[in-house]
């Protein structure tokens, strides 16, 4: 006898977790590392596995529930995270690329947890009540997010200020793509809600994320709502075919759109265009750098790819010296392409790309489909067409966070929906078909029991890990030792960069130490920094054993070593030298390497090669305030004012900056300050 309560509280569940993740761009806990991002990860990924619990069990009761496999857009979803699995089998740094990191979180393993929700929201969200209920807590969670953007604007609440301008999500970028969403939800309560006030709710929240969007510094996401908006005005026209006039008007706004974006992007990469000197002046000549970076790259490994979270490999296998330097900005380390599509193309290689685009296409397909049928009114057509569109063009400029990916998901599911509709009510009394009933207990027992597991690897062990870097961090110096266990741990989730950010941790106090100043603070603590420097040590050559061109990495283990072999003496200073030369081999263009061995050289006593190194990064960097800062620190240090007068020239000793550069440096006590001045050659 079959027992409805069972399935109707398997059901419920299910849908309020789905319901519950919509909550997630309102998800962060400071105790941890990149807490705006990673903590969103965990959000999803327990939700995602409790979920998935639940849904299997009720998809062996009710069988007849599960997903629309036989639907287009369906299979292309499920054919792009299989692209992304076999990009990892050929990927620069597996382990990586299904693991991830904390600091951007695109990995397999999170494009398994966001198909996993994608199935379970097709399979039980596909009448018009269930997408009203979705649009409706979504446009809550984006009223919650607007009014913390405005009233951190507006300067009304102080405890919303570390969130700077980019709300929940810490990066207006991020915010603006949010943003697109939100809106598409509220007009969705506008066009689909049978109430008035479900209506006017919608139209209002509508007008709220629009202020909040011409309010943020999303740019790009404000230019793709704004041609959205004529999107949506042509479509609309087009689509009701009243009279010929309004078909016409409809095709010439869109005709005016096509052209005018095709002219943009053409003045933009036209070298010698008003429009591409206006975004060099205002945004800097970073973007068109990395650009041709990410083709490089691509061509590099064409098919699949270096998977993802391994752009920053590509990046430096690729570097352009122009980076640190005025024309491209300060930055000399990017992990991303500032494009999604090249982000994909890098990443994922051109099977990643195509099965990408397959996403898009097969959604304006089934789109169209529906609207044939009469599944679908004019306007929300319109509406989903002019979404999809403003999502592509401001991803031109900007990379998916997972709360993107998990909403761009939300709106497939909706376009799913709308060609695999159900009844209102789910029929509880019909019997569970016993066809195959025996691999869905099979399935359904071994999922039950893999789930702690699941829960133990990837989300207990990698938040634990996380939350001991917070704490090494923050606590007093002889409690470290253990959070430093933890810490460098076994959890594969970011390993890397937990082992970077505590080894630069332990190099800063390290440097904060002189010798002769602090000698007796020094030796009461030597015993504990030697155990924890061993620690970072050992932590940070497993990573670049792993990754050899982890750049941070040698960084990081240089300077340890650099500090270890003037405090302890246990080691020469040639420990640390021959780190950064592995890694200049590697990269043979990086100003960052030149100038750690600097000082290297000069604490050491070598300075002709301290001088001719200099010489060297300081060609690479020319013109940079950071090259210029460390070339002035070279010559103060030894003493040398022609140094200056054979690098640089009469136009730059006369700018303002640079003379205050200069000033600055001549108040420095080569005695005094030594190993302040040597660190500053680590200092971005």
């Amino acid at each position: 006898m079959r027992n409805n309560k069972i399935d109707s509280l398997l059901l419920w569940g299910s849908k309020i977790g789905i319901f519950t993740l919509l909550f997630v761009p309102l998800v962060f806990w400071y105790p941890i590392l990149f807490p705006l991002v990673s903590t969103k990860v965990f959000f999803v990924f327990v939700l995602s596995q409790m979920v998935s619990l639940l849904f299997v069990w009720l998809l062996w009761r009710l069988p007849s529930l599960h997903p629309p496999a036989d639907h287009p857009l369906v299979k292309a979803v499920v054919v792009y995270v299989a692209v992304i699995l076999l990009s990892t089998i050929f990927s620069v740094y597996p382990s990586q690329s299904f693991w991830g990191t904390y600091e951007r979180s695109e990995s397999v393993l999170v494009w398994i947890h966001l198909l996993a929700i994608f199935l379970i929201v097709i399979s039980l969200f596909r009448t018009k009540k269930d997408w009203l209920q979705i649009a409706g807590i979504s446009t809550v969670v984006g009223i919650i997010v607007s009014a913390v953007f405005l009233l951190n604007a507006g300067g009304l609440f102080p405890f919303f200020s570390y969130l700077n301008s980019g709300s929940t999500f810490g990066n207006s970028s991020f915010l603006g793509t949010y943003l697109i969403f939100a809106i598409f939800f509220s007009l969705f309560l506008f066009f689909q809600s049978e109430s008035k006030k479900g209506r006017w709710f919608g139209l209002g929240s509508f007008g709220l994320f629009v202020l909040t969007l011409s309010m943020t510094d999303a740019r790009a996401a404000t230019l793709a709502v704004f041609g959205g908006a004529i999107i949506f005005v042509s479509l609309s026209l087009m689509f009701n075919k009243r009279t010929r006039v309004q078909y016409r008007v409809g095709l010439v706004l869109l005709g005016f759109l096509v052209f005018v974006s095709a002219l943009f992007v053409i003045l933009v990469f036209l070298p010698n265009s008003f429009l591409h000197h206006f975004i060099i002046l205002n945004f800097g000549g970073s973007r068109f750098v990395l650009w041709k970076i990410a083709r490089q790259a691509w061509l590099a490994r064409p098919l699949f790819g270096w998977g993802l979270e391994n752009f920053q490999y590509a990046f430096l296998s690729f570097f352009d010296t122009c980076f640190g330097t005025p024309a491209c900005g300060t930055n000399t380390f990017f992990d991303r392409a500032h494009n999604n599509i090249l982000d994909v193309l890098v990443t994922t290689g051109f099977a990643g790309l195509l099965a990408y685009l397959s996403l898009l296409g097969f959604a304006l397909l089934s789109i169209w489909s529906s609207v044939k049928k009469q599944l679908l009114s004019s306007h929300m057509a319109a509406l989903l067409v002019a979404t999809i569109c403003a999502y592509f063009v401001q991803a031109l400029t900007v990379f998916d966070t997972i709360t993107s990916n998990l909403f761009f998901l939300f709106l497939l599911a909706y376009v799913v929906s709308l060609s695999s509709p159900r009844q209102e009510v789910l029929d509880f009394s019909v019997k569970t078909d016993k066809q195959g009933g025996s691999w869905r207990s099979v399935v359904a027992i071994g999922f039950t029991l893999s789930v702690p597991i699941l829960f133990f690897f990837t989300i207990i062990q990698p938040v634990l890990a996380s939350h001991a870097v917070y704490s090494a961090t923050s606590l007093e110096k002889t409690s470290r030792s253990k959070a430093y266990d933890v810490a460098l741990g076994s959890s594969l989730f970011g390993r890397d960069i937990r082992a970077i950010y505590l080894g630069f941790d332990t190099a800063r106090i390290l440097w904060s130490y002189d010798p002769v100043k602090n000698k007796d603070l020094f030796e009461l603590s030597a015993n504990f920094f030697r155990e924890e420097m061993t620690k970072d040590e050992e932590a940070l050559q497993q990573t670049i054993v792993r990754s050899p061109n982890d750049i941070r990495a040698s960084i990081y283990l240089s300077m340890l070593l650099q500090a270890r072999a003037r405090l302890y003496r246990d080691v020469d200073f040639s420990s640390a030298e021959k780190v950064a030369i592995a890694s200049l081999r590697l990269n043979p263009r990086s100003q960052r390497l030149r100038w750690i061995l600097v000082s290297l050289y000069l604490e050491e006593g070598r300075l002709d090669e301290a001088r001719t190194m200099g010489e060297e990064a300081y060609k690479l960097s020319s013109g940079s305030k950071s090259g210029n800062g460390k070339f002035l620190l070279l010559s103060r240090y030894l003493n040398d004012d022609s140094l200056i007068g054979s690098k640089v020239s009469e136009e730059q000793m006369k700018l303002q900056e640079f003379q205050n550069q200069y000033d600055m440096t001549r108040r420095l006590s080569p005695t005094e300050d030594k190993y302040a001045m040597l660190l500053r050659f680590y200092d971005e």
